[in-house]
């Protein structure tokens, strides 16, 4: 019998994975309980009795980040159309910025999981793939986009 680590917190679950004479790696588990804000102390003993303790804080739960996964549509040079970044947790009314140059853009309209943008790229615009960043006011996502 080795190191064991227990936690405090029902909301974290510990095992410990390795132990060397200078290092012990944990892996740590949480339930959505989990979340910032809430912490677990979790305790290192040693089979000679010898004990040590080290705080685990929580973080943000992955069901609430804001993720964008895809487009759907494309930018068409010397035109504007319509484009939707689709994803999750979108909330509020994003600054969106793009790297290729002389595009502009206006949202349309957001929902949950979908930013309807309307996208207008100059007739000397380059085709290929570009980046959109979506900044919002907690956070921003980037997806890649297609310009014929």
């Amino acid at each position: 019998a080795g190191m064991t680590a227990t936690s405090a917190n029902s909301a974290y679950s510990v095992i410990v994975a390795n132990v060397t004479a200078t290092v012990v790696t944990l892996v740590v588990s949480t339930t959505s309980a989990a979340t910032s804000g809430t912490s677990s102390v979790i305790t290192l003993s040693n089979p000679n009795g010898n004990s040590a303790t080290v705080t685990v804080n929580g973080g943000v739960n992955p069901a609430t980040l804001t993720v964008a996964t895809g487009v759907r549509g494309f930018a068409v040079t010397g035109r504007t159309v319509t484009i939707t970044v689709v994803g999750r947790n979108f909330r509020g009314r994003p600054i969106i910025t793009t790297n290729a140059p002389g595009t502009r853009t206006q949202v349309v309209r957001v929902t949950s999981t979908s930013v309807v943008i309307r996208i207008t790229v100059l007739a000397s615009g380059r085709r290929g793939v570009h980046t959109m960043t979506l900044q919002f006011a907690n956070t921003s996502v980037s997806v890649r986009y297609n310009q014929r």
